[in-house]
């Protein structure tokens, strides 16, 4: 299976303060990054805000993921408003649990433990990324 990109944003701020692409085979011609971070904060904002509203019942883990013909998008937010958005293969299985793994063991162990790291701003970390790529690569995606 594939796994095409991720998104961390400050929920707070709405800003995108990490991005990394794996594989992405179609760019729009008008595509820049900043406009597709921005369009993609607002689509998972507003898909979870509108289907917790019209859920007919409870939902105890609330938006976790949604799929099209040629992607799925997997979700996850932490207690403290960081938000994760991992697109892959469409036939992948529910990630919210690895991202979970993601969040504890690569993200506060090589942002927020590190001290040269701001988490509420962009990261640049070479050692994020590489333990990012890593877990990804270890993924196993059925």
């Amino acid at each position: 299976m594939t796994v095409y990109n991720i998104y961390i944003f400050n929920g707070s701020t709405g800003k995108c303060i990490f991005y990394h692409e794996w594989l992405r085979p179609f760019k729009a011609v008008s595509y820049r990054q900043q406009d597709d971070q921005k369009n993609m904060f607002g689509i998972v904002t507003s898909l979870k805000t509108n289907l917790l509203r019209i859920a007919p019942v409870e939902c105890k883990e609330g938006f976790t993921s949604f799929k099209t013909s040629k992607y799925k998008l997997h979700y996850y937010e932490t207690p403290t408003g960081i938000i994760f958005v991992l697109n892959t293969h469409p036939t992948t299985t529910n990630l919210r649990p690895n991202l979970h793994e993601l969040y504890k063991q690569v993200w506060v162990e090589y942002v927020v433990k590190n001290p040269i790291c701001d988490w509420k701003q962009e990261v640049d970390s070479d050692l994020f990324r590489e333990k990012l790529n890593e877990f990804v690569k270890n993924l196993s995606l059925n």
